[in-house]
């Protein structure tokens, strides 16, 4: 999935992006972001309701994970490695 039919489908859905970084097979939600002193930090309850509310308009959201800085970012259509999935190095 590109970035744009991503778009579309928020946008349909009355999603503001304001709050979002839209890369292929990836939405970044960082809702009230702000850098101080060099540290980027967001508003973790709104960045939260507003994540659960893009993976109901999204089945294939298969992975989440969160940035060190609060972000939550939404893997779409996501696979792990086969060898990490089984733990072979």
């Amino acid at each position: 999935m590109n970035a744009s039919q991503i778009t579309k489908r928020l946008v349909k859905n009355l999603i503001s992006l304001e709050s979002l970084t839209i890369e292929k097979d990836e939405i970044e939600v960082a809702v009230d972001y702000k850098e101080i002193n060099g540290y980027g930090t967001v508003n973790e309850a709104q960045t939260k309701k507003l994540a659960n509310k893009i993976k109901k308009l999204f089945p294939e959201c298969s992975y989440t994970t969160r940035r060190q800085y609060g972000a939550i970012a939404l893997k779409l259509n996501f696979t792990k490695c086969k060898l990490v999935a089984q733990n072979i190095d």
